[in-house]
């Protein structure tokens, strides 16, 4: 192992010796070809010179901790993407009405020299940075490019979009082909 885990691991047991818990989850594979999810803790047993003479142990099945909580995961993404969807379909369309209706009346108030017409300009590019706004926030949410193109060009754009928002050099590069993983993962990263 590494430098890096040799000092992790001298850490941890310089807590147990101390008296901490070494805590770990782990999952098992049952006979029965199922798996089931472990959280183990072991107490050093040492004397009063810092002797270990032995350990505890404790393992509890938290698999439907695990269950739950990947539940949770995954009913936080659908929720997410419903949320994405709902303002892509009902805001961002809202505003893209609003928008036609302002260019079109300042269109009419500057044929007629209507001194109204410079605000409503204003109004205008108001309502575009909405619109795009909206855009980003959906885009955050719910990334459509992801499940149609794929991961690396739901990537490209979010470095290009990164880059151009917080002015800061960022880019996508892969290696080989597009890297296989599911749509949740995909979605975090």
């Amino acid at each position: 192992i590494g430098e890096a885990a040799c000092r992790a691991l001298e850490d941890r047991l310089q807590h147990a010796l101390d008296g901490d818990a070494i805590a770990y989850e782990r999952p098992v594979r049952c006979a029965d070809g199922t798996t089931r999810y472990i959280d183990v803790k072991l107490f050093l047993r040492v004397t009063a010179r810092g002797e270990i003479q032995g350990f505890y142990a404790a393992a509890t099945d938290v698999t439907e901790r695990f269950r739950l909580q990947r539940q949770i995961l995954e009913i936080s993404d659908r929720e997410q993407a419903r949320i994405g969807q709902d303002i892509h379909d009902g805001l961002c369309q809202q505003l893209i009405g609003m928008a036609f209706s302002a260019n079109s009346l300042t269109q009419t108030l500057s044929s007629q020299q209507r001194p109204e017409a410079a605000t409503l300009r204003k109004l205008c590019a108001m309502l575009d940075e909405a619109i795009t706004e909206s855009r980003r926030v959906c885009r955050g949410l719910y990334p459509v490019r992801l499940s149609t193109e794929g991961l690396v060009p739901a990537l490209e754009e979010l470095a290009g979009t990164t880059s151009e928002r917080y002015q800061v050099r960022c880019r996508c590069e892969t290696e080989g082909g597009p890297p296989h993983c599911g749509i949740a993962i995909a979605t975090h990263l």
